[in-house]
């Protein structure tokens, strides 16, 4: 059984099995929360069953943030006597964002309000700040459990700063610089040993990043928000992503670009749709985001690059697909 429940890669699970010969399994039932997502009945056939596995994915943001979840298997022998186990596996579902106080004073500035907006009403819990003094250290604090990712300041391809009040301008950098604090180091920290949700420190991964700043999209470097990249069940990177910026960004259209893209995933599109949609929609008369000049309107891939999974959801379920998830559909059998 995982650690935890995070993002909408969650796994659940249940195996019932035989005691002694001849008896076997018959009929099979998987529940989250009493509610049954998963359910196996003998195919007839003269194969002999002496055990059986259920296992689904489904998006944690079905549960609210901090909830424990029962996870209860059943299982029927052809004499009709009935076993069952029940677990209990904690949800973590939460939003981190960072943004610097004199954004604020811009109209349209406040891209941290506009992502509580998006996210309220979806299960998460929020973590947030755009008061003066924020530094690396409560950076490296809320990465114990940061399952969206946010930070609105100044920054480049390598390094962003953060709000803290010290003379000295204090940067945290994408990775390891001698002395200084960087996501690679923290990521690290926060996962302990072993992959998610199986890691010893039992905190979650970062599902997905959105670092709104100037060029922190012109290379890969911030990617290392997404450490440890893998998981438990998978050798690729599955359901992470980072969203950054391919040159200079403005700081009045904070808010429409998280707006832009949360409106999308947070009805279940993947990362690389909502993103597409975002590129083809903007203009001047709605929302406008441009970058590298007041002139361009992002409207291409450089423009907004995605690193990690292009597949990553951040509600509904991953399928490593693009296909559109029926409305409503939490859970998928694997």
């Amino acid at each position: 059984m995982p650690h935890y429940f995070s993002g909408t890669k969650a796994r659940a699970s249940g195996k019932v099995w035989r005691d002694e010969n001849p008896e076997q399994i018959v009929e099979a039932w998987l529940y989250l929360n009493g509610e049954l997502v998963h359910h196996w009945v003998h195919p007839n056939q003269g194969q002999y069953v002496p055990e059986i596995v259920l296992e689904i994915m489904f998006d944690s943001t079905h549960f609210a943030n901090g909830s424990i979840v029962e996870v209860k298997m059943k299982g029927k022998n052809q004499w009709g006597d009935i076993a069952q186990d029940i677990n209990f596996v904690e949800v973590k579902n939460r939003c981190v964002g960072f943004g610097r106080h004199d954004f604020l004073q811009y109209n349209g500035g406040d891209g941290v309000t506009e992502l509580v907006t998006q996210l309220t009403g979806h299960n998460y819990g929020f973590l947030t700040t755009t008061s003066y003094g924020w530094a690396c250290l409560d950076i490296t604090d809320s990465m114990s459990n940061p399952g969206i990712y946010y930070v609105a300041t100044h920054g480049n391809s390598a390094a962003h700063q953060t709000n803290n009040l010290i003379p000295v301008i204090e940067r945290m950098y994408a990775l390891p610089v001698s002395g200084e604090q960087d996501y690679q180091n923290v990521r690290t920290l926060r996962n302990g040993s072993g992959y998610p949700p199986l890691n010893s420190t039992d905190n979650p991964y970062v599902a997905f990043a959105l670092m709104d700043f100037c060029n922190s999209g012109s290379a890969s470097d911030f990617q290392t928000v997404l450490y440890p990249y893998y998981d438990a069940y998978s050798a690729d990177i599955v359901d992470q992503a980072m969203i950054g910026w391919g040159d200079v960004v403005y700081l009045r259209e904070a808010e429409n670009r998280v707006s832009w893209l949360f409106r999308f995933l947070v009805v279940g599109k993947t990362v690389q749709i909502s993103r597409d949609t975002f590129l083809t929609l903007n203009s001047e008369t709605a929302d406008p985001v441009h970058v590298g000049s007041t002139s361009h309107l992002a409207s291409t891939s450089s423009d907004c690059p995605i690193f990690g999974d292009e597949y990553t959801r951040i509600k509904r379920v991953y399928t490593h697909t693009h296909y559109l998830i029926t409305p409503g559909q939490w859970y998928r059998p694997l």
